[in-house]
Parts: structure tokens; C-alpha cells; sequence
């Protein structure tokens, strides 16, 4: 998980992620099956739900504001 978030952190190809880390092919297979198994969506989720209700809100959002700039129409 370190290495992923490095590589998305620096926005470093695969291939120079420094050798602290697992070879850059174990990293990105992790990474790849992860993506496939939406285990970073669910984390996403579980992090806005955590954050929410450390804030005293109700732990799933109410309402969504969008705009003309993040809609294209």
C-alpha cells in the first residue's frame, strides 16, 4: 500500500519506484487487483464515513452541489 500511494503521490512510472519498496511488478500486480476488487472505492467510503462522524454529522452526506464547471453539458 505504501509503495501505491508513493507512486501516486510523485506520479513516478511503475518502473522507478525506488528498491525501498517490493519489485515494481509485485507492487503494481497488488495494485491492479485492488483497482479490480474496488477496494479503493470502499476505502474511500469508509474514510468519508469515519471523518463524517468524528465531525458529529451524519455519517452518509445529504444533498450534492454540482456546477457548470465539474458538469460538461
Amino acid at each position: 500500500m505504501d509503495a501505491s500511494l508513493y507512486v501516486d503521490r510523485t506520479s513516478i512510472p511503475w518502473r522507478y519506484l525506488p528498491h525501498d519498496f517490493a519489485p515494481w511488478e509485485t507492487v503494481y500486480g497488488y495494485f491492479a487487483a485492488w483497482q479490480k476488487d474496488e477496494v479503493f472505492d470502499q476505502l474511500n467510503g469508509l474514510l468519508r464515513r469515519l471523518v463524517r462522524k468524528a465531525e458529529g454529522r451524519d455519517v452518509e452526506p445529504s444533498a450534492c452541489l454540482l456546477n457548470a464547471q465539474s458538469v460538461k453539458t
